[in-house]
């Protein structure tokens, strides 16, 4: 459907360079006003280990602002890049509740963040600390001052 808006703007790039990209550089900051850019911020550090809710974020966003997407007018692919240096108004909650309903459904396919790719082909922490010898079996000591 993103692909279709972006057409019907006259934008030629592909969606990802037109749409997706900018609102990743940016982080969000241009199209949320403060409070909820600092709303979902809690949610994405809270959830660091968990790096794909961020393009969660991006996708709930554009779902959650759609009525302002399919306002703008045809062909006319700058009022897009304007559109996505704008704050636009949008519900949190509902913003929030789609970006968890899309990653649960990422998960649920099958997709793993890259993350839980990372650690499955890592060692553990304790494995790296000491070759040999797990850190539960290190004696800590409280360092001299």
């Amino acid at each position: 459907h993103l692909s279709n808006v972006c057409w019907g703007l006259g934008q030629s790039k592909p969606v990802h360079l037109a749409v997706l990209w900018p609102l990743l550089q940016t982080l969000l900051t241009e199209v949320l006003l403060k409070e909820d850019w600092l709303k979902l911020w809690d949610h994405l550090i809270a959830h660091w280990s968990e790096p794909d809710l961020l393009l969660a974020a991006v996708i709930a966003f554009l779902v959650s602002a759609r009525g302002g997407l399919m306002n703008l007018p045809a062909r006319s692919p700058h009022v897009l890049e304007k559109w996505l240096l704008q704050p636009q108004v949008v519900t949190m909650s509902s913003l929030l509740q789609t970006m968890y309903g899309l990653h649960a459904q990422a998960v649920a396919r099958g997709h793993r963040s890259s993350t839980e790719e990372a650690h499955k082909h890592s060692q553990s922490p304790a494995t790296l600390a000491v070759p040999g010898q797990a850190l539960s079996d290190l004696e800590l000591r409280p360092v001299p001052p």
